[in-house]
């Protein structure tokens, strides 16, 4: 069984599409962990400054996560959509 370019490139939109919908996922699903309550076995510490910053430091680092795992959400939904014109191109030509 041969198969063409366009049902090769079907397979590729189809798959960069999927891996960037488990990235956007991934994305929203980040928690946020005040480091504080992790490195002292989950207890806050007594000075409610500390907490609070701890608190903060911990919606940060997930803030950060989140936007690195949208970026690559975004750049795999770009090569996704790319191979998708592609293909159809492809598939009238062919």
């Amino acid at each position: 069984m041969t198969s063409s370019p366009t049902e090769f490139l079907t397979m590729l939109t189809a798959l960069t599409g999927v891996y960037a919908a488990g990235l956007w996922g991934r994305a929203s699903k980040v928690s946020i962990i005040a480091p504080a309550s992790v490195h002292n076995g989950g207890i806050e510490p007594g000075d409610p400054l500390q907490a609070i910053n701890d608190w903060l430091t911990g919606i940060q680092q997930a803030g950060n996560t989140a936007a690195v795992l949208n970026q690559r959400a975004a750049r795999w939904t770009a090569v996704s959509v790319s191979l998708a014109a592609i293909t159809t191109v492809v598939g009238n030509v062919l």
